[in-house]
């Protein structure tokens, strides 16, 4: 997972993450949930925007591969900006939990077409 989340205003679209462990892939057919979550900055508590458990895709999950939708409506409330994402997933609850590194989230102006 490297590099910035960009989405535009009003638009939806589909969030893929390759989730690695040691450098392979990681089986996540196993995961007991899973939660991606948006936040105005990285020291927030606050969620702006949070998807979890049967939000996400996870038919490729054997493959390490998870991903879930932002749709329009939620790309348009969260308005215009830069944010900071995260991706969560618990494999064994209190033993193996799995947090990503802070992810850029920008919401770029919507295109408008005439």
């Amino acid at each position: 997972m490297a590099g910035e989340i960009e989405i535009r205003k009003g638009e939806g679209k589909w969030i893929q993450f390759t989730v690695t462990r040691g450098g392979s892939a990681l089986n996540l057919v196993s995961a007991q949930d899973y939660l991606f979550a948006i936040k105005a900055d990285e020291d927030s508590d606050d969620y702006l925007f949070a998807k979890s458990g049967e939000s996400f895709d996870t038919t490729q999950a054997a493959l390490g591969l998870v991903r879930v939708n932002v749709s329009p409506s939620e790309s348009n409330a969260l308005g215009q900006g830069s944010f900071v994402s995260e991706l969560r997933i618990v494999l064994i609850s209190g033993e193996d939990e799995d947090k990503s590194t802070i992810i850029p989230f920008e919401v770029r102006p919507s295109i408008i077409h005439t």
